[in-house]
């Protein structure tokens, strides 16, 4: 009897303990996933539909695909960033590109336009009479006629010549008595473009010319005849235009939606029928300024050599552009267009990095067609960056749909000078000052820090050219005006978020060259919500200081 009792004791404090154990460690018991899903603590997701959110695994009701936890889906803080899983890359049809491998190969740069050869304009000149009359013999007889300069190109007959020289004659016999006299008519004689031989000819003879001959001045290929023999001419008209084809120009038109792939002194590839077995080559040297109203084209010009005559005017040509950057240049980066998404007169690219979970990033980028399937890109990506160039909707939608930055979202910043950038970075930096004396509480300083920033204000106002940006700094001057005005902490607390969303404002429409963080406290301006700028990615609340120093998230990174 005695040692059941002792068992029974034993026995009892065992349970007892047990009841105890079990009271005490059953908060930090470890749950299960399967636990936590027969609760109900797990979400779940689509990859590429993030607003699905479920309590139990399944499909999508989008898109099919398997839901998968919604802690696998991307949580990263930075607005740019967000990820996809490898299921949802592979159903998007995703593609990816390093930037070293998109190379430019010759059928891609170039470019083929249609135009004909035409004559150097700045090689073609006018024969024209240098005095009126009556053409009695034409040497100059058919287009294509070669004529070289100092060539008798026909005779003519004229009446006022004929007194002009019975006048010279006349005065002649008195050369020695009135010499200025002599000397006025012999030149006026020149100016008809008799020669001194001519002139001196009819004096030692003392007899008239009759048909006067007219000799060329210029030397090129007849390529317009405007009289006939027998046609009266008048002084200054045109006999015959002739051309020096030793040089030619091959006049391409260019459609306006592809003129920004041509530039002066890129290098051209020129074809014809006529020659089909033979390539030339020649250099854009102009490119006319206006579009041709009826075809709504612009034309190309490029030089080419023609001193074996094998180009005639009028021949059809076709031409391939070849930039010579791409030739001078391996070190650009050259992407697909397909990689390009424009917002008006932006673009911007997705990459990729290098995780095991795919993220993505979305970047602004200044790029400029290099042909009909290719850009080249000037700024915003390095040579090692991997980009989408197939499903880059997909992802931007995906961007949208998990509330990172997109095409939807990307900020056009207002480009100022530098000393301007130092200026506005300077009122910035007052701003910050004054929140961080905000935090500790420190009322002195805030005052003495109102009356720095008044006199930056006052200096920098006056510095802005930009009509944009001066309205931006004098909304920021407004109501930091409002808040140097309050009497004590508390007031300046209270009129705080319309400071601070002024130079939120001002930071996302101006380039300053610097990353900001813009933070929110939903119980600031009582409860009413509060935000603040701050250099630094720890929450340090103004609104409340050490009464809720960390009561805040990161909403947005300023770039």
């Amino acid at each position: 009897m005695k040692y059941l009792k002792q068992i029974i004791g034993i026995i009892a404090i065992l349970l007892i303990g047990i009841f105890i154990g079990k009271i005490v460690f059953q908060d930090t018991h470890e749950h299960t996933e399967e636990e936590l899903a027969a609760e109900g603590s797990i979400e779940w997701t689509c990859s590429m539909h993030p607003q699905i959110r479920q309590k139990q695994p399944g499909d999508c009701p989008i898109c099919g695909m398997d839901l998968i936890k919604a802690s696998e889906v991307s949580d990263t803080e930075n607005t740019t960033t967000f990820s996809l899983t490898k299921d949802a890359l592979a159903l998007a049809n995703i593609q990816t590109l390093k930037i070293g491998d998109a190379e430019v190969n010759s059928e891609d740069a170039s470019k083929t336009v249609f135009g004909k050869i035409q004559i150097a304009e700045d090689l073609e000149e006018t024969q024209p009479a240098h005095y009126s009359g009556r053409i009695e013999k034409l040497y100059i007889n058919y287009l294509g006629q070669k004529v070289n300069k100092h060539d008798k190109i026909a005779e003519v007959y004229s009446p006022e010549l004929l007194v002009a020289q019975k006048e010279f004659l006349k005065v002649a016999e008195n050369k020695e008595k009135q010499p200025e006299l002599y000397n006025a008519v012999y030149n006026k004689l020149k100016l008809w473009k008799f020669s001194d031989r001519q002139i001196q000819q009819i004096e030692a003879s003392n007899k008239i010319i009759d048909y006067i001959p007219i000799y060329a001045h210029v030397s090129g290929v007849v390529t317009e005849q405007m009289t006939k023999e027998g046609d009266h001419i008048m002084d200054g008209k045109a006999i015959f235009k002739v051309a020096n084809l030793d040089k030619v120009w091959a006049v391409m038109d260019v459609y306006e939606s592809d003129i920004a792939n041509f530039k002066i002194g890129d290098a051209m590839k020129i074809y014809t029928k006529g020659y089909p077995n033979e390539t030339f080559e020649g250099k854009i040297t102009f490119i006319h300024p206006t579009v041709d109203k009826m075809k709504k084209t612009i034309q190309v010009r490029v030089e080419l050599d023609n001193k074996k005559g094998l180009w005639k005017p009028e021949m059809l040509v076709n031409a391939n552009l070849f930039p010579t950057k791409i030739k001078e240049n391996n070190e650009q980066i050259t992407i697909p267009k397909s990689a390009v998404l424009w917002t008006g007169k932006r673009s911007i690219v997705y990459t990729k990095t290098k995780d095991a979970q795919p993220h993505f990033e979305i970047k602004e980028v200044v790029v400029s067609p290099i042909s009909e399937t290719m850009y080249q890109v000037h700024k915003g990506l390095d040579s090692e960056d991997e980009i989408v160039v197939s499903g880059t909707f997909t992802v931007d939608a995906a961007a949208q749909l998990q509330g990172k930055k997109s095409m939807m979202k990307v900020v056009a910043k207002q480009e100022i000078e530098q000393s301007e950038v130092e200026n506005l970075n300077l009122i910035v930096d007052d701003y910050l000052k004054i929140a961080e004396n905000m935090v500790s509480g420190n009322e002195s300083e805030i005052k003495k820090l109102t009356i720095q920033t008044t006199k930056d204000l006052q200096l920098i106002e006056k510095s802005i050219k930009d009509k944009k940006v001066k309205e931006l700094l004098n909304k920021v001057s407004k109501e930091f005006h409002i808040f140097a005005s309050q009497p004590d902490l508390k007031a300046q607390r209270a009129v705080f978020d319309n400071l601070s969303k002024s130079v939120i404002q001002l930071v996302e429409k101006v380039s300053l060259q610097r990353e900001l963080n813009v933070f929110y406290c939903p119980m600031a301006n009582n409860n009413e919500g509060g935000n603040w700028i701050n250099s630094k990615t720890e929450v340090l609340n103004p609104y409340f200081g050490e009464a809720m120093l960390s009561c805040g998230t990161l909403e947005k990174v300023l770039n």
